[in-house]
């Protein structure tokens, strides 16, 4: 004889949170996935029958459960921020490089009136590790557009 199925308790609010998140178009479907194991195991659902149903495997469907006991019910459906990467870019090394584009090659013994995006990259990677700022030593011209265009500046038409 098998052992019967826990169950999780869920508020009226939870449940009907769960069910318009099964409900939603716009959600990832890892989510929506998340929301039925809650509400599958709040009906009284075995770990098996709920991976069954949901089309996953017991562990994700016992971690899932595993986390909702941990810290509820958004704690079981969004996964916490992870470490991820830092900002490579920091707003210092970004102020240099709008500092940059704002000043005339011509001011650095080039012959152009005013900036292109190569030339400009070029200059920051020749002179980024004098100035403090390594990580610039390899920046790429698309990213110094990025820089520029977020900060509205367009160093060709600098006069």
């Amino acid at each position: 004889m098998g052992r019967k199925a826990s169950v999780i308790t869920l508020t009226v609010e939870e449940r009907e949170y769960l069910e318009a998140q099964t409900r939603a178009r716009t959600i990832q479907a890892q989510t929506v996935n998340r929301a039925r194991i809650l509400l599958l195991k709040a009906d009284g659902c075995s770990i098996d029958d709920i991976a069954d149903k949901v089309g996953i495997n017991r562990k994700s469907v016992m971690l899932c459960l595993s986390k909702y006991a941990e810290g509820g019910v958004e704690n079981a459906l969004f996964d916490a921020p992870g470490r991820g990467r830092n900002a490579e870019i920091t707003d210092d090394e970004k102020a240099w490089i709008i500092n940059l584009a704002c000043q005339k090659p011509k001011d650095f013994g080039y012959a152009a009136e005013t900036w292109t995006y190569a030339k400009l990259t070029s200059h920051i990677n020749k002179h980024a590790e004098a100035a403090g700022f390594i990580r610039l030593s390899t920046i790429h011209k698309s990213t110094v557009h990025t820089i520029l265009d977020e900060a509205e500046i367009k160093p060709f038409r600098i006069k």
